[in-house]
């Protein structure tokens, strides 16, 4: 969500000082908070919304009646709980929006016309309402943030469910509310401009290796990366090809993303912090933090190798996953990110059992260096290639259909299929032995390494194929479901193995598998049962009348 700031102005009498502009410093109440720049009045909520000419909750100036808003309300403001009457005029509200412009990318079927920029305009609902560049395309608020092909709020194609935002959430939205399914996929939304300038430096733009990323202005593909806000720590990949780099996602999954091919950049540098110089029962949290979520609407980080975190509440901390509360702070509670220079030692656990002398500093950096001995991946070595696995080698429900997507070496489907440029599919692994043996193409000879690159929509297709279960347990999945279904499946027993005869239909059947094949063949068992009714009928009506042979003799 993009940031706002709230700007005061026209107060007067004692009240001139509120006058300025404010940014959130935290939250109270369940509300955010804001605290004047470069001075101290502050604006906050307490049954309604209220601005002190100082850090003090239990006063204020000027308040404002509405007390369901989310945010400060916006307009004229009033005196009213202030009996003195020496600070007038009450002053007025209004928001400035650091986001001015975002791009909407992805939409599809009858909705792709609402691909593009689009720029702030003007405000509608109490929200900044925006206009697509060169189009007739509307982004803004009605209940929810919607987007609809024309400059038309009584319709929409997209939704996004969160009602609270200030403005329009990035990430993905839905359809829900468009009840044709003609406008699927549904688009991705991004911020295009940066609150300063400094974070547009934060762009990945050449090939450098071992940093944290995560995806950037140009992204183009789709979950890969595990979804937004997820990140990953860039690696050499096969391909030589310029403009490239490899990305290890902290999902497992590994892919090549742009940095400058086609003047396209798909990641942005992720800043990491070293905090050095903590000593005493502190001394465990020196060493390399990296973001691993959100927590009070600022970045959370994680000691690689370690359990201590960098968080914020109320300010930013130093502690332990494992335990109530923090071993230093810092007094800067208007940042967005870890304060870096000297930190205080003012702590949770300060006693004279404790000594934590001297306080650490913090300090920002890029590269990603493990805490625990290990080494951040650069490229595959060829113990590592030794141990990399060849095709999937599996029970497939449509064999035809899986060998579309076969290896050119082993025959199996490709397992994290390559391309080559003559369009045979290969496993990575077997394309890499084969490399370094012979860097020609194994079936048309010509040159490899540049002419190879991830095959993704192979890939994509490849783990939606249906297989059967190795357990035999009689159950099909798609291969991407593979690991979950078989961490619940439990090989079977010999016992279990066994054939039983279906006392119905006369089928052999596994003895476990025998329930399910009563349900699966509905049809087949009602036509045996009435057979079985019919010669029990047929039994019945011999035995009555030999009953009455019987009687009557």
């Amino acid at each position: 969500m993009a940031a706002a700031v709230f700007i005061v102005s026209g107060a007067g009498g004692v009240g001139a000082s509120v006058n300025g502009v404010y940014s959130c410093v935290g939250t109270l109440n369940g509300k955010s908070k804001y605290q004047l720049q470069d001075g101290r009045a502050i604006l906050y909520y307490h049954d309604f919304w209220k601005i002190n000419y100082r850090d003090d909750e239990s006063g204020w100036y000027y308040s404002h009646p509405d007390e369901k808003s989310e945010s400060p309300p916006l307009g004229e403001w009033t005196t009213e709980g202030y009996f003195l009457g020496n600070a007038e005029p009450a002053p007025t509200v209004a928001v400035e929006l650091m986001t001015q412009e975002l791009w909407v990318s992805g939409a599809g079927g009858v909705g792709c016309t609402v691909n593009g920029l689009y720029t702030l305009t003007e405000s509608l609902n109490g929200r900044p309402k925006y206009q697509q560049v060169n189009g007739r395309a509307i982004m803004y608020f009605n209940e929810h943030w919607k987007l609809n092909y024309r400059d038309d709020v009584s319709g929409w194609y997209y939704q996004h469910p969160d009602a609270s935002s200030e403005t329009p959430p990035n990430g993905y939205w839905t359809t829900e509310g468009y009840f044709f399914d003609d406008a699927d996929p549904p688009p991705v939304v991004a911020c295009t401009t940066f609150e300063d300038a400094s974070q547009q430096d934060t762009v990945l733009r050449c090939a450098r290796l071992s940093v944290r990323v995560r995806r950037g202005p140009d992204w183009c593909w789709n979950q890969q990366d595990g979804g937004a806000g997820h990140f990953g720590v860039t690696i050499e990949r096969l391909s030589a090809t310029p403009g490239w780099v490899g990305v290890l996602w902290d999902t497992g999954d590994e892919n090549n993303y742009r940095v400058g091919h086609d003047d396209s950049y798909d990641l942005v540098l992720v800043t990491s912090f070293r905090v050095a110089g903590a000593g005493g029962v502190g001394e465990f949290m020196n060493g390399d933090y990296v973001q691993f979520d959100t927590f009070n609407d600022r970045p959370r980080y994680r000691l690689h190798g370690g359990d201590a975190i960098l968080f914020f509440e109320d300010n930013w901390k130093l502690g332990s996953r494992h335990e109530v509360g923090w071993y230093y702070w810092h007094p800067n509670a208007a940042s967005k990110t870890p304060p870096t220079g000297p930190w205080s030692m003012a702590s949770f656990f300060s006693n004279p059992e404790n000594d934590m002398s001297p306080a650490p500093s913090v300090s920002e950096i890029h590269e990603v260096i493990e805490a625990s001995g290990g080494e951040v991946r650069q490229g595959k070595s060829s113990d590592t290639i030794d141990n990399m696995l060849c095709g999937h080698d599996e029970e497939w429900e449509n064999p035809e259909e899986a060998q579309k997507s076969k290896c050119s070496v082993c025959l199996c489907v490709a397992r994290d299929a390559l391309s080559h440029g003559c369009g045979e599919l290969f496993c990575e692994a077997c394309w890499m032995r084969c490399q370094a043996e012979d860097e020609k193409c194994p079936v048309c000879r010509q040159d490899g390494s540049a002419n190879v690159a991830p095959a993704y929509a192979n890939r994509r297709a490849i783990l939606n194929l249906m297989m059967l279960c190795p357990n035999k347990c009689g159950q099909s999945f798609s291969l991407r479901e593979k690991d979950s279904h078989l961490s619940e499946c439990a090989p079977r027993t010999a016992q279990q193995h066994a054939p039983v005869i279906c006392e119905l239909c006369g089928d052999m059947v596994p003895a476990d598998g025998l329930a399910r094949h009563m349900e699966s063949n509905p049809g087949k068992h009602m036509a045996a049962l009435l057979m079985e009714v019919g010669r029990l009928r047929s039994e019945v009506v011999e035995l009555k009348s030999r009953l009455a042979q019987h009687a009557g003799a």
